[in-house]
């Protein structure tokens, strides 16, 4: 059960969106901002990381947030200078 005061971090959840084609036909994209909201960020280690990692190589650590309507997996998440993909 997740209390409260585990959700310490504040956090900018954003989306890359298509807004158009460029002078050659490449794809123009503009960063969408979903939401500014409070998370539990945790590193992960030992059987938790073996497990994540069978799914994404690259995962260092568990993001945890209340339900937030536009929020997709293509979402990038943005915790200070760090950003999670």
């Amino acid at each position: 059960m997740t209390i409260a005061s585990d959700y310490r971090h504040s956090i900018t959840i954003t989306l890359q969106v298509k807004t158009g084609l460029g002078a050659r036909g490449q794809d123009i994209f503009t960063t969408k901002t979903i939401g500014n909201v409070m998370a539990k960020i945790e590193p992960l280690s030992g059987r938790k990381l073996d497990l994540a990692r069978q799914q994404i190589a690259t995962a260092t650590h568990e993001l945890t947030i209340r339900y937030l309507q536009g929020c997709m997996p293509e979402c990038k998440v943005n915790f200070g200078t760090r950003i999670f993909d």
